[in-house]
């Protein structure tokens, strides 16, 4: 039986509020003073949704991809923009400010599951999906993204033919020195070293489908979902892979690990809830819980430096929260679109949303100024 379709939120400005809402849109649009062509984006259903007194975002840039876009990665100097899908096999990379496509890279086999830079954005990494046994179970490919040349083609963890290499969704990440890449797959997490490509540690455990990896900030930790509706997060020492802790609490299904900056907590959303919880890492227990969403929220990104964290839900809208207090600032309404991931950029002043084949950027200034008040 299908479920009815919820109510459209309603916005907090009247008519003539919107009209000139959205005409400010479409004339404030672009970055730098490069436009858009307005004739060119379908805004249906991304009506702002304004919380009272709050700043509202611009949307600035749209870029277009060849697929479905599922993941999103930002370079380290924010200049470039990488997308990719798991119904197509390239990873698009555009300069941000101009919208340039600079880089198409397609390996033409499986679909494109996690995207991540290195720090120093030399290379980009992508995680495969849908791998076939024909190629050797190649899990995660790294390219040099100056010139798009192959460095890597690492293989999952698992022999050919006995086990599920796929990497999950937004399952991969680097050190933050760039000396390793994590990627989550069914029941384990693989650490390559990138220079030689060797497999350095695999982390397995009561790992439930390893759909989110997040380096602590120190490098020395790995934050992964934890045991089916048991644990919500367990952390991976990196360097024996024996698992130094799993976080207690309301058990749930994972779907998503955030560490925030400092290393003092970790956000996590879970499989069918519409909330964001936050864990005190040395306690190992939630501290406080977010709710908003009307939906199952299913990806979650703290700013770089901290003090916003956005989620996104199906149909349900990305919200953008103020992570000390938990008050929410603003809210992005997603027209029945899955968003598996979101992206800050590296100066927290833009947020990257995938939509159907699209990836759009808004600006965040406005709320960044508001929560430094």
């Amino acid at each position: 039986m299908n479920n009815p379709r919820p109510a459209r939120p309603k916005a907090r400005t009247g008519g003539w509020g919107r009209i000139l809402l959205a005409t400010a849109a479409i004339i404030g649009l672009g970055w730098a003073g490069i436009g858009l062509d307005p004739a060119s984006l379908n805004l249906d259903g991304w009506r702002w949704i304004v919380e009272a007194d709050s700043p509202t975002p611009r949307l600035v840039r749209v870029f277009a991809h060849d697929g479905e876009v599922g993941a999103i990665a930002w370079s380290p100097d924010g200049s470039k923009i990488a997308a990719g899908g798991p119904l197509h096999s390239a990873v698009m990379i555009w300069e941000a400010r101009t919208g340039a496509l600079l880089r198409n890279l397609n390996r033409e086999f499986g679909g494109v599951s996690a995207v991540a830079w290195s720090r120093d954005g030399s290379t980009v990494a992508a995680g495969r999906k849908f791998t076939e046994a024909a190629r050797g179970h190649v899990a995660v490919h790294i390219w040099n993204s100056e010139t798009g040349r192959v460095l890597q083609s690492l293989l999952g963890p698992s022999p050919l033919g006995r086990g599920d290499n796929d990497v999950f969704t937004g399952a991969l990440s680097f050190s933050p020195d760039g000396k390793l890449i994590a990627a989550g797959h069914r029941g384990s997490v693989s650490i390559h070293d990138v220079t030689s490509g060797r497999l350095a540690t695999v982390c397995r455990g009561h790992i439930a489908t390893g759909k989110a990896v997040a380096f602590s900030p120190d490098g020395h930790q790995i934050a992964t979902s934890g045991e089916y509706e048991r644990s919500p997060v367990q952390l991976f020492d990196v360097r024996s892979g024996a698992q130094v802790r799993s976080m207690s609490g309301e058990p749930e299904s994972p779907f998503g690990v955030a560490f925030r900056p400092d290393g003092k907590e970790i956000a996590t959303v879970a499989f069918g809830r519409p909330n964001v919880t936050v864990w005190n890492v040395r306690e190992g227990r939630p501290a406080r819980a977010l709710t908003g969403h009307p939906r199952p929220v299913y990806s979650v990104s703290y700013s770089p430096a901290g003090r916003l964290m956005a989620s996104a839900a199906h149909a349900g809208g990305v919200i953008v929260w103020d992570s000390e207090t938990g008050s929410r600032l603003l809210t992005l309404p997603n027209p029945e679109e899955l968003t598996d991931v979101i992206a800050f950029s590296p100066d927290g002043r833009y947020l990257a949303v995938p939509l159907g084949r699209q990836v759009r950027v808004w600006d965040l200034s406005a709320v960044r100024r508001s929560t430094q008040k």
